[in-house]
């Protein structure tokens, strides 16, 4: 098996896609990055991102069942 030398900017990608796939904190990840804000993280690893693209509510659906809410009442159970 060869080793091939990795670039620096390699190494960091490959962070940022570790830390976020294992569900760091985006903004956390950012600074930890040096960015200046969340929107270039977000343009450039949202698959990485977890529920980033799902467009679906299921997170929130997911939270408030956590809470002991009912869909149906919309209020504590």
């Amino acid at each position: 098996m060869t080793a091939y030398a990795r670039r620096v900017y390699q190494t960091r990608h490959t962070a940022a896609v570790l830390h976020l796939a294992a569900g760091e904190n985006p903004l956390f990840v950012s600074r930890l990055l040096g960015h200046s804000s969340t929107k270039m993280l977000f343009e450039r690893y949202a698959p990485f991102v977890a529920n980033a693209l799902a467009d679906d509510g299921s997170a929130f659906e997911a939270m408030m069942a956590r809470l002991g809410t009912t869909e149906a009442a919309g209020r504590v159970a």
